[in-house]
């Protein structure tokens, strides 16, 4: 159910059609980093969640991004793998014009599982709406590292965005098999898209690339041979020097 006269927060196709799959790594010993993967003059300048008493009472008329994708399932602490219903966003809020029916918080005995999208106010476990009071630097809502990376446009349709780090106390051979959960939120075949799993390794300097080195490569060897071709056409035929006598500079003018 979509509020009268709702404010998107953010607004824009680019926020609102946030990438929301959920990657998690089950193979032991290897661990995923989600932090430090958005740019830092990003997260220091430029998103921070909405403060201060109007944020808190037009929470009925804002439709945050955390109102609006099922980010979350409730699974029961005595059945393991059983999940709960959860109180939906109109149920928590006591507001039926707040958008979506999704997950926002789980019942007594059970916990909840992050499903991808953007944390609201309080984290995945304890939802507050009066978090959004004096809270512009918490880690959830503007501030999730996995929204300010998506916010940070490709040039191209086809392109790749960092969710994480995986480290290993043993170190990646080749040949080793990671196993990931994967809970695929993001629709993509309504405009005919494809999403991948890219694993990579990267350095200080950036990721493995071999588009970049060929097109490197190939205008190198192209400038080069046109240098060769310019030195060959000087040797052969040099081009003459002007003669200076006919260099006039600022013609026309008089002097005193």
């Amino acid at each position: 159910m979509t509020p009268r006269n709702a404010v998107y927060y953010p607004c824009g196709l680019i926020a609102t059609s946030f990438f929301n799959d959920r990657f998690d790594v089950v193979t032991p010993g290897v661990a995923m980093d989600e932090t430090n993967i958005a740019w830092a003059v990003d997260m220091d300048s430029h998103f921070f969640n909405p403060t201060g008493p109007q944020a808190l009472d037009n929470f009925g008329t804002f439709q945050y991004l955390w109102q609006t994708y099922d980010q979350m399932s409730c699974y029961s602490n005595t059945s393991a793998n059983v999940r709960v219903t959860c109180i939906t966003w109109a149920q928590l809020l006591r507001n039926e014009a707040v958008f979506g029916e999704g997950c926002a918080a789980c019942p007594a005995g059970s916990t909840p599982k992050g499903q991808g999208g953007i944390a609201p106010p309080g984290g995945w476990s304890d939802f507050n709406a009066t978090d959004t009071v004096g809270n512009a630097n918490a880690a959830y809502g503007f501030r999730d590292e996995h929204f300010v990376v998506w916010m940070r446009t490709a040039g191209l349709p086809t392109f790749r965005k960092l969710y994480g780090t995986l480290s290993n106390p043993n170190g990646f051979n080749e040949g080793d098999v990671i196993t990931f959960s994967i809970v695929p939120n993001f629709e993509v075949a309504s405009f005919g898209g494809t999403k991948s799993l890219v694993i990579s390794t990267s350095t200080p300097t950036g990721g493995r690339s071999g588009v970049m080195g060929a097109a490197y490569l190939a205008v190198g060897v192209i400038s080069g041979a046109l240098g060769a071709l310019f030195l060959l056409k000087q040797i052969v035929s040099p081009r003459k020097l002007g003669d200076t006598k006919f260099i006039v500079w600022r013609q026309g003018t008089k002097t005193a």
